[in-house]
């Protein structure tokens, strides 16, 4: 948990709930489990007392606690949910990218849509409500998380997140068919030498600029996988640092044939889109801009050369997030969080003693506490 909206080191905050070993939970159970505590918290916090209860509605034991009940506490909600696709499917039972009545959690698209980036597409207008998604998703006899009913929460709470749906998504995707089709371009007698040469104008383009999120290496696999799309294999960072890189090359080696100059027009308006992540150069309506441009583009490459581009679901998760959402990726994307789960995952590691979910929580925690004092927000 952290607090959104704070500047400086405390932007950094992040404060652990509680921690499980996967192979221990039940699939919904075990996190609607968790869901429901959180529910009570924050019910609690936004009457602004401490609880007489927990949240099975039983006294509160101790005497220490039954002494805070009824004193006021800081009145809080919860104003933001992070996630991927694939947790939004397996903690709150979204729709998944290739649910025939569905895939978005925010409007009508389904799994035909995802191609549909014109102006006038069904889903731009078909939004779906808190209560539209609650519906549908008892229709289709799922249950809801207990955290829909945290009090002044709604669904357009939960965030998309650009480290997942562009950085290690649609832009891996982009690239991989880029730098292939510019390796066409590059001198040399065989692909590996191609490659190489590739690889050492990437190792150039890190010295000019100094940048600090690196590949350690690049092989034609970590670009295309037998019998797969293309799509780099490359962490978040390291992806989103070689954006300035593609549109140099593709600057630099791409012509004037009609698909050359295609993915040229593609790398120009995705380049114009990561421009766009700092909060300071931001702008909800030239992002939309430059994102419905690159769409477009990226359409019409993989019809063009559909073994080299290749569209997939995320490309809708990206217009939901830069053309729909007025506000800049940057301040919630999961950077800080995926961090603090490395984290997390090491306080966790067990060294011997009991392995079990009570154990393994009270160890995180405490070492969590021990590791990091309280903060102070004024």
């Amino acid at each position: 948990m952290n607090f959104p909206g704070l500047t400086g080191s405390q932007a950094n905050i992040r404060m652990c709930m509680t921690g499980i070993n996967k192979k221990f939970m039940a699939k919904h159970i075990t996190c609607d489990d968790i869901m429901a505590v959180l529910l009570w918290s924050f019910r609690c916090l936004a009457m602004g007392v401490m609880p007489s209860v927990n949240h099975l509605g039983q006294p509160l034991t101790g005497t220490k606690r039954k002494g805070l009940a009824g004193k006021p506490v800081p009145r809080a909600v919860l104003a933001e949910v992070r996630c991927d696709w694939a947790w939004l499917k397996e903690a709150f039972r979204f729709p998944q990218h290739n649910e025939l009545a569905g895939i978005c959690f925010l409007c009508s698209a389904k799994p035909g849509d995802v191609r549909d980036c014109s102006s006038d597409a069904g889903w731009r207008t078909q939004r779906l409500s808190h209560f539209d998604l609650a519906r549908r998703m008892l229709e289709q006899g799922l249950s809801l998380s207990p955290i829909m009913s945290c009090p002044g929460f709604k669904s357009t709470c939960f965030l998309l997140d650009w480290l997942h749906i562009v950085d290690i998504g649609v832009a891996t995707d982009f690239l991989a068919g880029l730098l292939l089709l510019i390796c066409q371009k590059l001198p040399g007698p065989s692909r590996q030498a191609r490659i190489d040469l590739l690889w050492e104008m990437i190792q150039q383009f890190y010295k000019d600029t100094g940048a600090t999120s690196r590949l350690d290496m690049l092989k034609h696999s970590m670009l295309q996988q037998p019998k797969r799309y293309p799509k780099l294999r490359a962490r978040a960072a390291e992806a989103r640092g070689l954006i300035p890189f593609g549109l140099l090359m593709a600057r630099a080696w791409l012509g004037d044939t009609e698909l050359e100059a295609t993915a040229k027009g593609a790398m120009e308006e995705l380049n114009s889109c990561f421009e766009m992540l700092s909060p300071a150069a931001f702008n909800a309506d030239t992002l939309a801009f430059h994102s419905k441009r690159f769409c477009l583009l990226y359409v019409a490459l993989e019809e063009a050369e559909p073994q080299m581009f290749h569209i997939m679901p995320k490309l809708h998760m990206f217009q939901e997030l830069t053309q729909m959402s007025k506000s800049c990726p940057s301040l919630f994307w999961t950077y800080r969080d995926e961090e603090f789960g490395g984290t997390v995952a090491s306080l966790s590691r067990r060294r011997g003693g009991s392995n079990n979910p009570t154990a393994t929580a009270f160890s995180l925690l405490n070492k969590f506490r021990a590791k990091n004092a309280v903060p102070r927000i004024l």
